[in-house]
């Protein structure tokens, strides 16, 4: 293949990234936002706390009734608040930002994950619950963590595709590249590495967000998801 080619395949490339992205209005508008990226650090705040206090109580053994008597409703609290809180305040937002443009929750719904894409996705899901079932029936269920991480990682990185905003890809990479180092050294320290992983992937994604973007000539102040119309 010649250089000339090379170039036109290149052209053909960023000409189809463009059609989705421009298909992709609602979504790119909704992840160029810096919301996400405000409610990441305290999610990270909250899971390499838990993750490093839990740690530093259990030492290097596993045995969890060595831990103290407020750590068990203390979990629950660490669960409500990443699950139960972080969901709310997102169903908020999205819903505030669904009255703004007159649409429905579910067309915002739609527009971020794609029903053109959910095929992709069920498939990942579904082998992501496949995986993480065998790592739970073989008794080392702590495999779940780099299993799920690797997903959430390669997500990212999809969506980055998308709306080509620089934290997408660096909290991605992250994401894999730590569930990868994780798989030799899980079993050791479990919780540390849930603070390391998703712990860091989130904070990752939200310092991300801050780093200047450049245009397409390499000059910085560009917004995000708007260098290469």
């Amino acid at each position: 293949m010649t250089i000339e080619e090379l170039e036109e395949l290149k052209n053909d490339l960023r000409s189809v990234r463009r059609a989705v992205q421009r298909h992709s209005p609602l979504f790119r508008e909704i992840a160029a936002t810096d919301f996400y990226a405000r409610l990441s650090l305290p999610y990270a705040a909250v899971i390499i706390a838990f993750g490093a206090l839990t740690q530093v109580l259990l030492g290097t053994g596993s045995d969890y009734r060595s831990l103290p008597a407020w750590w068990f409703p203390a979990l629950w609290v660490f669960l409500a608040l990443v699950f139960v809180a972080g969901g709310a305040v997102k169903i908020n937002f999205l819903s505030k930002r669904a009255a703004t443009k007159g649409v429905s929750y579910l067309q915002i719904v739609a527009a971020i994950w794609g029903s053109e894409g959910m095929n992709s996705i069920l498939s990942a899901v579904l082998a992501l619950v496949g995986v993480s079932a065998f790592a739970i029936s073989l008794g080392h269920p702590w495999y779940v963590l780099p299993v799920s991480s690797t997903f959430f990682g390669l997500a990212l990185n999809n969506k980055g595709h998308v709306v080509r905003r620089l934290e997408y890809y660096l909290a991605g990479w992250y994401g894999v590249a730590s569930a990868t180092v994780s798989l030799f050294f899980l079993e050791a320290a479990p919780w540390a590495w849930l603070a390391v992983t998703f712990g860091g992937m989130l904070l990752v994604f939200g310092l991300g967000a801050f780093i200047p973007a450049r245009d397409g000539s390499g000059r910085k102040g560009a917004r995000r998801g708007e260098a290469e119309e």
